[in-house]
């Protein structure tokens, strides 16, 4: 992701974006060589969508995470499993049944396709989370006053719907070459995926960074905890 440490520092942005979408995308700027300089030179949380109203994409996104997870991170069963996993979804979260669940799962589905269809797939999903983490780039390169030209590569995590790495499977949703085709920056994708199946625990850039933290703190011993998940 990152260029050696005697070939100077280079600008990357790094995405994240929380397991059970915790409702933003996390995109901040970093100066880094890699091993033994960091810093940071902006950040900011980018949301899916405002907290109010139908929240479309939070819902169907939950719906995925259910789907994904009866069939055991297994993609092409959960494809076959979403459409019961939407309406499982709505009925215990909206508490609603029958003809009032089939209207609600229409609307949600119109306002996540703008109208233009009334149903919802898996790939879609990876699509509209592909888009807002691009989104989230451009905001904070706009902010920042940078232009993607300076930005040397992008660190995609993507959209986590299922982690379990004590059986190696992970899964997350993301489209890498749409969102660099949309932002004109390379991006770098499948951290935790290849790390989970190394063994890992799917956050190989952590210890990584942490490190180049305690060493542009000249620190020679630290201690770094992690907080966070659900």
């Amino acid at each position: 992701m990152v260029s050696g440490a005697n070939e100077g520092p280079i600008l990357c942005v790094g995405l994240m974006s929380g397991t059970s979408i915790d409702g933003a995308v996390s995109v901040a700027l970093l100066r880094t060589d890699g091993a033994d300089r960091v810093e940071r030179l902006g950040s900011l949380d980018h949301v899916y969508e405002p907290p109010a109203g139908a929240r479309p994409i939070h819902h169907l996104l939950k719906a995925g995470e259910l789907a994904i997870r009866g069939a055991a991170g297994d993609m092409a069963v959960a494809a076959q499993l979403y459409a019961a996993a939407v309406r499982r979804h709505v009925e215990s979260t909206l508490r609603v049944h029958g003809a009032e669940a089939d209207r609600l799962i229409a609307e949600l589905s119109r306002s996540f396709h703008g109208g233009e269809r009334d149903r919802v797939e898996l790939g879609d999903l990876a699509r509209r989370s592909t888009l807002v983490h691009a989104d989230a780039v451009e905001a904070l390169l706009e902010a920042l006053g940078r232009s993607p030209e300076t930005v040397a590569c992008v660190g995609f995590h993507g959209q986590t719907l299922f982690h379990a790495p004590s059986s190696r499977v992970t899964v997350q949703i993301g489209e890498p070459q749409l969102l660099a085709d949309r932002l004109g920056i390379p991006v770098v994708f499948d951290f935790p995926g290849a790390d989970v199946a190394a063994g890992g625990h799917g956050a190989p850039l952590a210890p990584i960074y942490h490190q180049a933290l305690a060493r542009a703190d000249g620190l020679a011993r630290a201690a770094f905890l992690n907080l966070g998940g659900t």
